[in-house]
């Protein structure tokens, strides 16, 4: 994570800038994106797609705490494959949690799934749980976000 840009509803654009994105191996970034989030007007999700969490927990804790009275939900797409991810699934839970977002599966080997979730995610930003729960039966995503947004458990 290098560079936020700003928000769009323009689709072109926001496909031109997700093609853009490059994948660069190295330690987690989560805090500054949820921190730079919370400073964005307008934000209702921030969706962040990984594995490991390898910065201080403490911190994210309170970051994920501010996003909560912003109302600004964390949804985690957590990839599982490594071993060493699986430690870190408590850590995400718990920030997503503590947001009333909610932490899915991953598994870069299923990309129509990624854009199932990814469809339902937009809807949930745009219009909340009420769309999602309307357009629920023509949006493969929408029934596990549902099932695990604002979970306790």
């Amino acid at each position: 994570m290098h560079t936020f840009t700003g928000f769009t509803s323009d689709t072109n654009t926001l496909r031109d800038r997700a093609a853009g994105v490059e994948c660069i191996s190295g330690h987690t970034r989560l805090l500054p994106i949820l921190s730079a989030s919370g400073k964005q007007a307008g934000v209702r999700v921030v969706v962040y797609v990984g594995e490991v969490f390898e910065e201080r927990v403490m911190q994210a804790h309170r970051l994920a705490d501010a996003m909560s009275v912003a109302g600004i939900k964390l949804i985690v797409l957590h990839d599982t494959a490594e071993p060493a991810a699986r430690r870190d699934a408590e850590v995400f839970r718990n920030l997503a949690k503590r947001t009333g977002g909610c932490v899915l599966p991953f598994d870069a080997s299923a990309p129509g799934r990624l854009r199932d979730i990814l469809s339902a995610v937009a809807v949930y930003a745009v219009g909340g749980e009420k769309l999602l729960r309307e357009r629920r039966h023509e949006l493969a995503g929408a029934v596990p976000l549902l099932e695990n947004l604002g979970k306790r458990g």
